[in-house]
This record gives C-alpha cells, sequence and structure tokens, in this order.
C-alpha cells in the first residue's frame, strides 16, 4: 500500500512539473526579448537608465491621452452604407438601406460622409448652401455652384455618431435644404449609377494583449516569427506617455542545412519603427521615433 501511494505521488509530481515545465519555458525567453528590447529603446533615446518614476502622467489633460493613447493599435476601417432617395419637395431626403448597424459598440466613429450626385439648381445667386437636417435641427451644410453637376460630399460624423450610440433607435433619415433656391427643388440625381451613400470610418480598438497560448512558432519548427507584445506598464516605464505598448515578432526555429547561405540562424529580415512620447524627469513631452524597434518578418540568414 506505501509503495503504490509513493507511485502516485511520483505521477503527480511529474505531471505537475511538466504542465509548469511549458508556462516557465515560455516565461523565460519572454522576459530575456523583453529585456533586449527595452535596452534597445534606453540606447537609442541616449539613456542609460530609466528616469525616476513619478506621477507625471497626472498633469496631463486628458485630451492629450486620448490623442496619444495606442495610436498603433487602432485599426481603420471604411463603411459603405447605400441609401435612398424621397423626393419629398421643397427638400429630399436621404434615407440609409441598413435597417441594423453593422458598427459594434465599442468602435469609434472618425469620420462619416454623405455622397451624393447633384445636378444644377435654379437660384438667384451663383453658390447657394444646401442645409442637412435631422427632424429640422441643423447636422451639416455645405455651399456649391448653381451649375454644378456631380458628387459632393458633406460631413455628417456628428449626426453619426449619435446614431450609433444609441442604436435601438435605428438608422435615420436627413433631408436636404436650400433656402435660397426660389423655393425649387434641389436636383439630386436619382439614376442607379448616382444611388446616394454614406462612407464612414470606424476605429475598432484592437486588445493590446491575447490570452496566452502555445504557438505553432517555437524553438522546434522550422524558421518563424513569433508574435510578441511589449507590455510598458509591464516594464515599470510610466514616463512613457504613449504607445502603452507594442507588437512585434521574435524570430525563432531552425534552419534547413540545404539553406544558400549555410548559417542556419533564424533572424530578422525587416524592421519597423514606432514613435514614442515620454519625458526625462523634467516634465517636458518628448516625441522621438524609435527605429528598427519591431520585427516584421524572419528568415534563415
Amino acid at each position: 500500500m506505501e509503495t503504490a501511494f509513493y507511485y502516485f505521488l511520483l505521477l503527480f509530481t511529474v505531471k505537475e512539473n511538466w504542465g509548469r515545465s511549458i508556462p516557465d519555458h515560455e516565461t523565460k525567453w519572454e522576459k530575456q526579448y523583453a529585456t533586449e528590447i527595452k535596452l534597445n529603446i534606453l540606447k537609442q533615446l541616449q539613456m542609460f537608465e530609466s528616469p525616476k518614476q513619478s506621477n507625471f502622467t497626472q498633469i496631463y489633460p486628458q485630451s492629450l491621452k486620448e490623442r496619444l493613447f495606442d495610436d498603433e493599435q487602432e485599426e481603420v476601417t471604411q463603411l459603405i452604407f447605400l441609401a435612398k432617395i424621397d423626393q419629398q419637395y421643397p427638400s429630399p431626403q436621404i434615407t440609409v438601406i441598413e435597417e441594423h448597424s453593422p458598427i459594434e459598440p465599442d468602435s469609434k466613429i472618425t469620420l462619416a460622409k454623405m455622397s451624393v450626385f447633384i445636378t444644377p439648381t435654379i437660384g438667384d445667386s451663383d453658390f447657394f448652401p444646401i442645409l442637412i437636417k435631422e427632424n429640422d435641427i441643423l447636422v451639416s451644410s455645405v455651399s456649391i455652384s448653381k451649375e454644378h453637376v456631380g458628387w459632393i460630399d458633406i460631413d455628417i460624423t456628428v449626426a453619426f455618431q449619435k446614431w450609433t450610440k444609441y442604436p435601438k433607435n435605428g438608422l435615420k433619415s436627413l433631408s436636404l435644404f436650400c433656402s435660397s433656391c426660389n423655393n425649387q427643388h434641389i436636383n439630386i440625381s436619382s439614376e442607379k449609377q448616382h444611388t446616394p451613400y454614406f462612407l464612414v470610418h470606424v476605429i475598432k480598438k484592437k486588445s493590446p494583449r491575447q490570452r496566452r497560448n502555445f504557438w505553432t512558432c517555437n524553438e522546434d519548427a522550422t524558421c518563424c516569427s513569433r508574435p510578441f507584445y511589449v507590455s510598458f506598464q509591464d516594464l515599470k516605464w510610466n514616463w512613457v506617455l504613449s504607445p502603452k505598448g507594442f507588437w512585434t515578432n521574435k524570430c525563432m526555429g531552425k534552419c534547413k542545412d540545404g539553406n544558400l547561405n549555410n548559417s542556419g540562424c533564424c533572424a530578422p529580415k525587416s524592421f519597423g519603427s514606432i514613435t514614442m512620447f515620454y519625458h526625462n524627469g523634467d516634465y517636458i513631452l518628448y516625441g522621438k521615433k524609435i527605429e528598427n524597434i519591431v520585427t516584421k518578418d524572419c528568415g534563415c540568414l
């Protein structure tokens, strides 16, 4: 009975250590790689060590932080919403066809334009303003020539931001008015090739971190690129205002002996840069482009 007990205890210990060996190995190379990157950045900033820690981030306005933070972690997507025209007199209405917005709640609208095809309009002046309203509330305006023929882009960013903020209300309609057109109808083409549309720029922030998993790229694989996130918070670099971190790659794996260069070394082939905003203890905000800090591709060299 005692022998069986020690046998099962041995199996349990081996199993536990085996389960921990991979994460420990992962943590070891991650720390080493982070240290290499850390020293590289300090060298480019001409620093021997990190500036003294402080609460300097509290003195900068929130608006500045929002403009600087995580530009590298933002992905801009362009969406196009087709619209339909309701030729009401004297103000035609433009309505988005889609019943439900595909824009996710955590996204940010940075730009929204409505494009319509205008044909010549009768008026007293050479130029006339077109007012864009939603339920009699002015949303935007644009001035065009009475002889204008072609597409016009109208900025409706504020309106679109409001629509997506309250998605349950759905996407709305906009009316076009012209107060100086002698009560004439604004001429918007209804030809199929002139279908009006909305162009929207959406930014969805990527998660700065991904759940840890065992990537297929490792030291036993053929030369490959292993994604790696550098967190300035983990480095305890609170003197860096932006970005919070950045993605790079770690070159891992083996090279075949038949490689032309015959060096058998898996190494970076191309690099990228980041822009850092930081202070060095004097409360002055500096911006510096850190060259060749991001490994883009790996190969046998």
